[in-house]
């Protein structure tokens, strides 16, 4: 199932643009 991928990128996403 790819929610669970799609989940860590939106997280990863997220950390990515806290620390732009």
């Amino acid at each position: 199932f790819i929610g669970v991928e799609l989940e860590e990128f939106m997280f990863l996403g997220g950390f990515l643009q806290y620390l732009i």
